[in-house]
């Protein structure tokens, strides 16, 4: 009495109801496997999904739209492969153009969807759709087709092209390769003035936020800089961090190897810190202790530590123009004494304290720095935890005596700011 439809339906990825719908297929309809797609998130996935198990004539058209209908996530495509396999006339032109939203994407310079369409159906409103932006359960995806552009043919990658991607949304822009970012965009503005720009230049001054997508270089980074401030949120969400590394790529290689070479090892240094920590914890029944600070007190006696490179606090007005957040705390630290080694990793400066400098833990997330007058100078926000690490400085407190020798500091011009000379 238990075996009822429902049950199958709520059972099918178990193997043995699998198995046994399979050599049942007569106990099971068509409106069972309808029902089947419809309720069950993982009908359509894997190898045994649905398609593979009931009777090629239930395969159809109408079968095939209430599968892609109930199978938006981009990574639950398996059953249109199977299809393709099984009975690939009961895919339809339309049918082909909604799985290059939905599942097409490069897997390194392959893209599998692509190869297993039919020459017939890949027209331009099959590679167009191909191009755009798709959804995994409700939520937009951007970047996870990569530079799908790379495997549409040449010719197909004109003006009206793109710009019609454009228009349906700027995100599409994600996509694009050199080819398309590099095209000479001709057209009159709302002033009459004629203007001719590149593709990325016309998405840049559009909408700065787009940066985030587009590949940088000399050209592209003086372009941007013309247009928006250092305090322009353009700049901090989705220029800044992108442009750091473009400078340490270009500047300094070797730098920014080893830097990824140890942001590749933090995770085993952390995991093995943090395992002798939470056994000594258990052992004294105190709370473990995060892998930073058991670093700096490993460090301790070489006057070693580690300090975050992000500022959330607000860079005073007359210093906006000439410094942003990450810059202004740089001074900050170099006006105190605190002598910057070098970046140890995406969140940390490895540093050296003056004499007398102490770091005290307040909370399980707060630091405080105090001077050698037990002044507190700043106070930052550390989360160790490994899957959302993240450190900051939460505010700067100058004391009087050191106020003249930091705005000192924040004036000159012996500060090498990091910014694109045009």
């Amino acid at each position: 009495e238990s075996l009822t439809k429902g049950f199958y339906i709520d059972a099918f990825t178990n193997d043995e109801v699998n198995e046994y719908i399979k050599k049942h297929l007569e106990e099971f309809d068509r409106q069972f496997f309808k029902d089947l797609i419809e309720n069950n998130g993982y009908a359509t996935s894997f190898y045994n999904n649905c398609f593979a198990v009931m009777p090629i004539d239930y395969i159809d058209e109408e079968m095939c739209s209430i599968a892609i209908i109930n199978s938006l996530d981009w990574s639950n495509n398996d059953w249109f492969y199977t299809v393709k396999e099984r009975k690939p006339e009961a895919l339809t032109p339309e049918l082909w153009s909604l799985g290059a939203r939905l599942y097409a994407r490069m897997s390194g310079d392959v893209n599998e969807f692509l190869s297993m369409t039919p020459i017939e159906y890949r027209n331009i409103g099959y590679y167009s759709e191909m191009c755009k932006c798709n959804f995994n359960v409700g939520m937009k995806l951007t970047d996870n087709k990569g530079k799908i552009m790379n495997s549409i043919p040449d010719e197909v990658i004109t003006i009206p092209f793109v710009m019609n991607l454009l228009n349906q949304d700027l995100e599409n822009v994600a996509r694009f390769n050199e080819n398309a970012l590099e095209l000479e965009l001709n057209y009159t503005d709302k002033n009459g003035i004629k203007i001719s720009e590149k593709i990325w230049q016309f998405v840049v001054k559009t909408n700065g936020h787009m940066i985030r997508y587009i590949d940088l270089n000399d050209e592209r980074i003086e372009y941007f800089l013309d247009h928006y401030d250092k305090d322009s949120s353009e700049y901090r969400y989705a220029f800044k961090s992108k442009y750091k590394v473009y400078l340490k790529q270009q500047n300094n290689l070797e730098q920014y190897q080893r830097q990824q070479k140890r942001e590749e090892n933090y995770w085993n240094q952390a995991t093995t810190l943090m395992g002798i920590s939470i056994m000594d914890s258990i052992i004294n029944g105190t709370n473990p202790t995060s892998s930073i600070d058991l670093i700096n007190k490993v460090n301790m006696n070489r006057s070693l530590y580690y300090l975050p490179i992000r500022y959330k606090g607000k860079v005073p007005e007359e210093y906006a123009k000439k410094y942003d957040s990450e810059e202004y705390l740089e001074v900050i630290y170099r006006a105190l004494g605190i002598d910057i080694l070098e970046e140890y990793d995406n969140v940390f400066y490895s540093v050296s304290l003056p004499e007398g400098f102490v770091i005290e833990k307040e909370t399980i997330y707060n630091y405080i720095i105090k001077d050698q007058r037990g002044n507190t100078i700043i106070n930052y926000f550390y989360d160790s935890k490994i899957y959302d690490r993240e450190a900051y400085v939460r505010s700067i407190n100058i004391p009087e005596y050191l106020q003249e020798r930091v705005e000192r500091e924040l004036c000159s011009n012996n500060f090498k700011i990091r910014k694109h000379i045009k």
